[in-house]
């Protein structure tokens, strides 16, 4: 089978991948075979490609690069069934979505909803974790308002879609050529970063996820209402996430973690909110509830573009251009 593997830690990512020829997995108990029909590119593959977390990853090159995809069943587990069309999001850990053949835990699995593509499916699942469990974690209610920033990219766009459907009121953050876009998905309000700020709003929001870090993390302390909630994705304010994708902490990074993120720590404290990082990780059972909310209201992931697993080039390309939407590896 054909695979996508990364050979080495690289600054140059590109110079070190390689689609190289190999045995198929040996499927282990818990586990069932899946045929792989598309895997979408994250932001993070490109992290995990530089090395940028290496001191925390188990897994050393060469390993199988992606960490979303969507594919069908080829054995029969426990819950699911050959011929089942799953969708995954492995971590950023494990990854290994590029590739022909995968052998998958089934609590890491998903049912794709009735309808969706092959190339849908596989650019959904890290942005519909990301968003249940923003809504699970802040115990959103309907009626709260919730700013989101970067309210375009896949994971500020399920946010919206799925804070919509909970009966909150969204206020998109992001380029003015996205707003049409996120107010389709539901929003009630949007602001323009390059022409105005959320800042006139005062301490508007009751929740406030900031997908960017920097400005935006900014923005959002500015406006949370004492006693909200800030969602990060970039701060972390502990290491269970972390641990539960399978990354080896070390002690003295816990340690340091208070002082590493201080600054935002102090920004929510002034702003009397409480601050919640958030990374996600392999959870079959929130992702498949995500996906049948996300199915009910009618939303689908914007794909940017679509690519040749063999022209894998092209695609990592398209994903260091700042796409809008999800940059789609085909591999069937």
């Amino acid at each position: 089978m054909k695979t996508l593997v990364l050979t080495k830690f690289s600054k140059t990512p590109m110079q070190a991948m390689a689609l190289t020829e190999g045995p198929l997995p040996r499927v282990a108990p818990a586990q069932v075979l899946v045929r792989m029909r598309a895997a979408a590119l994250n932001p993070a593959d490109l992290h995990i490609e530089s090395g940028e977390m290496k001191l925390m990853s188990p897994v050393k090159p060469p390993f199988a690069l992606g960490v979303d995809g969507a594919g069908v069943v080829e054995s029969d587990g426990r819950r699911f069934r050959k011929g089942d069309r799953v969708m995954v999001y492995t971590g950023l850990v494990h990854c290994g979505t590029l590739a022909e053949v995968m052998a998958l835990p089934e609590d890491w699995l998903a049912t794709v909803p009735e309808g969706w593509s092959e190339a849908e499916a596989a650019a959904a699942p890290l942005a519909l974790l990301v968003a249940t469990k923003v809504l699970d974690r802040t115990a959103a209610k309907p009626g709260e308002r919730m700013l989101v920033t970067a309210a375009g990219g896949p994971v500020g766009a399920a946010v919206t879609a799925l804070t919509v459907a909970r009966g909150l009121h969204v206020h998109g953050l992001g380029s003015g050529a996205d707003e049409a876009y996120v107010r389709s998905l539901g929003a009630k309000d949007y602001t323009d970063y390059r022409t105005g700020t959320v800042r006139a709003f005062g301490r508007h929001f009751d929740i406030a996820l900031d997908c960017l870090g920097g400005t935006a993390f900014n923005e959002a302390a500015a406006v949370i209402r004492p006693g909200g909630r800030i969602v990060s994705l970039k701060v972390m304010t502990g290491t269970e996430d972390m641990e539960a994708m399978g990354m080896r902490i070390p002690g003295l990074m816990k340690l340091l973690l208070p002082l590493v993120f201080r600054k935002q720590r102090k920004a929510a404290e002034r702003a009397g909110a409480r601050l919640i990082g958030l990374a996600s990780h392999q959870d079959g059972a929130a992702l498949e509830r995500a996906a049948e909310l996300a199915a009910r209201v009618g939303y689908r992931p914007r794909i940017d573009s679509l690519h040749p697993m063999a022209d894998f080039a092209s695609a990592f390309a398209r994903l260091a251009a700042h796409p809008r939407g999800k940059v789609v590896v085909s591999i069937a």
